[in-house]
């Protein structure tokens, strides 16, 4: 089955000073806001690399991205992979 990443996802405290952060140092231009993501209690934004996309999540409020950000600091939070077919993946 074919498999890729699909996004890696930072959790920072602070997304506009980390996108231009990551952007100066990966030296790209082109980064996407997606604004309040609701259903994850997050505002994020994405900067594509090749058939990926390097996102990035500041917690809104109390959840678990605050949480995550409380015990461990800004860092790596989660890997998302797409997957033909999810069942035969188990």
């Amino acid at each position: 089955m074919a498999m890729k990443i699909n996004h890696v996802s930072i959790c920072v405290r602070n997304l506009d000073e980390a996108v231009a952060r990551y952007k100066k140092i990966l030296r790209v231009e082109k980064a996407f806001n997606f604004g309040i993501v609701e259903w994850e209690g997050v505002k994020a934004a994405g900067i594509p690399l090749g058939d990926f996309v390097l996102e990035f999540v500041e917690p809104v409020g109390t959840n678990t991205f605050s949480r995550f950000l409380e015990k461990h600091g800004e860092g790596l939070h989660h890997i998302s992979f797409t997957v033909d077919d999810v069942e035969s993946e188990r």
